[in-house]
């Protein structure tokens, strides 16, 4: 990918990508008076944060300088070289500079053997939160009017509610809109849950498994979190 600015407006050559890999990298050509360039990745529940630090890190990303700085017309520019990992399906990205705006990338990723894509946790930390039972891989490709069962166990014993809630988001205007419906699930003594979510329009999904409260900080300090998600490819009903 060639980035280059003219005028301090961004511009991107090459706004769409297609893979089967599972990372995609790329780099950029990043004026040094821009100051810091941070890749952007979607958080599938109505957000975007930076691929690397980032308080919500469900795509991780690496960002490094390559070569020397490159002196044109009078500017310099360093070249960053970005790699982020990629969900089944779309995946928006954004390079974003603090004052200077920020341009959209749009990488679909082509999946030739669904069961071999795990379930995705928010952070490394969740694989210690929760265990799945159902479903065994995290992308799904399933029919319209189709339940999708999900089972497991919390395995934390810091929260303060007994229930698990599966949030829908839809893939819509390049961007992944989260449903305000969510199906709750109550926790069974065992700490056990099952439930199902049943998705009836075509299309692209993500389901995110959200914690029973936990604590989180802030003036309320016990809120649900995204602990995982699992990619949905929903196909058009059949006529028996």
């Amino acid at each position: 990918m060639h980035w280059t600015w003219n005028d301090k407006i961004i511009k991107v050559l090459h706004p769409t990508y297609t893979t089967d890999k599972e990372n995609i990298t790329f780099s950029a050509l990043v004026q040094k008076e821009f100051g810091h360039a941070y890749l952007m990745v979607n958080t599938g529940d109505g957000g975007m944060t930076s691929s690397i630090g980032g308080s919500i890190s469900t795509l991780k990303g690496k960002e490094k300088n390559i070569g020397k700085p490159i002196i044109m017309n009078g500017q310099t520019f360093q070249r960053i070289e970005y790699s982020v990992e990629l969900r089944p399906g779309p995946n928006p990205l954004e390079i974003h500079t603090n004052d200077k705006g920020s341009v959209k990338i749009m990488v679909h990723r082509k999946v030739l053997n669904p069961s071999s894509v795990p379930i995705r946790y928010n952070h490394a930390g969740n694989e210690q939160d929760i265990r799945f039972t159902k479903p065994s891989q995290g992308y799904l490709r399933v029919k319209a009017g189709d339940s999708i069962a999900i089972a497991g166990v919390v395995m934390d014993t810091y929260i303060e509610s007994n229930e698990v809630s599966f949030g829908l988001a839809a893939f819509q205007n390049s961007n992944f809109v989260e449903d305000e419906k969510k199906t709750v699930i109550p926790l069974k003594q065992d700490k056990s849950f099952s439930g199902s979510v049943v998705i009836q329009k075509p299309g692209t999904y993500l389901v995110n498994i959200l914690s029973p409260d936990v604590f989180v900080g802030g003036s309320s300090p016990y809120g649900s979190v995204k602990w995982a998600e699992i990619a949905v490819e929903v196909l058009p009903k059949t006529n028996k």
